[in-house]
């Protein structure tokens, strides 16, 4: 004991006469949680967007949308974000990324079955419809993990010019996580914009909640296996671009029910030849990125349509980004009763190998309504060929 000491006294004397103080801490982040003995980097915040963030790339107006810092209604503080966007079929990706603490890489990953991603929304003007955001984890690999703005998400309906908290469980990240995103080792948070919008956003954060002995072991892509797959059939989780605006009006139409579902009723008027966004998006498997089981060569999509259907496109998009469209037109039509249209559409008929589009993660059913008029569409399905 007497050497150990007298060893102590020595090293101390060293320290002392070299300049060097020597404290024994013990590293606490703003949770509480010590990580003495962890060789991964943690979170150092709560909070991803403030007033006083600075990690932001996407403030800015281009074209399509027009991001910036918004001084005059913020939540709390000086600040806030204010979102305007249409994207159009021309239109670049849309968004905005935010690299909190200086974009060191964080660990999120003790917080993903259990906590959520919290933030305020308003309107700028009026009530709103639930805009298509999609939020985007993403690792320094490049990997990114996805979850959609849902209206189970808010605290009220409609979204107006009130302030309301919006929370998103970060378990939706991880049951999304198509690109096996590594939430140990994340850069930023992206926010993908898609159809059209106006809001003020606020005090983005993560809340770490209660703990749960919830487990969900889902990675890959989603495949489907049983057919026929519905694409629309009214829940407003899957689709986007829906709403009354200055030049179109595409709603659900409840009243004009076909095989006893809603259809989407779309009115087009653009008589100054104005720009608009003439686009709607429509998912199946709740935006997980999915491939189907069988040869594409056995697999058609089927929609029914009242109105002229030549002014409808119709095309698919891939979570790697790829895009593939074609005109809708007679040659697939295989039906016409009372006024209802059915085309059968081979899916080998969209040209996925010019654009090497990635059939294992398939994305979205995009329709683009080309010219003025009033059309309607439903039972938009992907079928097997008998």
């Amino acid at each position: 004991m007497n050497k150990l000491l007298t060893y102590c006294l020595l090293l101390s004397l060293f320290y002392w006469n070299c300049g060097i103080s020597v404290h024994t801490i013990e590293l606490v982040d703003e949770w509480g949680n010590t990580y003495s003995d962890k060789q991964t980097i943690q979170t150092q915040s709560e909070a991803i967007f403030d007033e006083n963030v600075t990690d932001i790339w996407g403030l800015e107006k281009a074209n399509c949308k027009n991001i910036s810092k918004f001084d005059s209604l913020a939540k709390t503080g000086k600040s806030c974000l204010r979102i305007q966007w249409n994207k159009t079929e021309n239109c670049p990706w849309l968004g905005m990324g935010i690299g909190w603490n200086g974009y060191a890489a964080k660990d999120v990953s003790e917080w993903i079955e259990n906590g959520s991603l919290s933030f305020d929304l308003r309107s700028i003007q009026g009530n709103a419809f639930i805009p298509t955001l999609i939020f985007l984890l993403e690792d320094y690999n490049g990997k990114q993990a996805a979850a959609v703005l849902k209206s189970s998400h808010l605290s009220a309906y409609p979204i107006n010019e009130n302030w309301q908290k919006v929370s998103i469980p970060l378990s939706l990240f991880n049951d999304n996580n198509s690109t096996k995103c590594d939430f140990s080792f994340i850069k930023s948070l992206n926010i993908e914009l898609q159809g059209s919008g106006d809001f003020l956003i606020d005090n983005i954060e993560l809340i770490r909640q209660k703990s749960t002995n919830t487990i969900k072991n889902k990675y890959g892509e989603t495949i489907t296996r049983i057919l026929p797959v519905t694409i629309f059939d009214g829940n407003e989780a899957n689709y986007w671009g829906f709403g009354v605006f200055a030049n179109r009006t595409i709603v659900v139409d409840t009243t004009l029910l076909l095989n006893g579902k809603p259809c989407i009723h779309v009115k087009k008027f653009d008589a100054d030849n104005n720009p608009t966004s003439n686009e709607i998006g429509m998912t199946w498997e709740n935006w997980e990125a999915t491939s189907f089981a069988d040869s594409l060569q056995n697999l058609y999509l089927e929609l029914t349509v009242k109105g002229n259907p030549n002014t409808i496109a119709l095309g698919f998009e891939s979570f790697k980004g790829q895009k593939t469209s074609i005109n809708l037109s007679e040659q697939y039509l295989t039906k016409d009763s009372l006024g209802w249209e059915t085309f059968n559409i081979p899916l080998t008929a969209f040209p996925f190998e010019k654009v090497n589009f990635q059939t294992k993660y398939f994305k979205q059913l995009i329709c683009v309504f080309n010219k003025n008029g009033e059309v309607f569409l439903g039972n938009i399905q992907i079928k097997k060929y008998k």
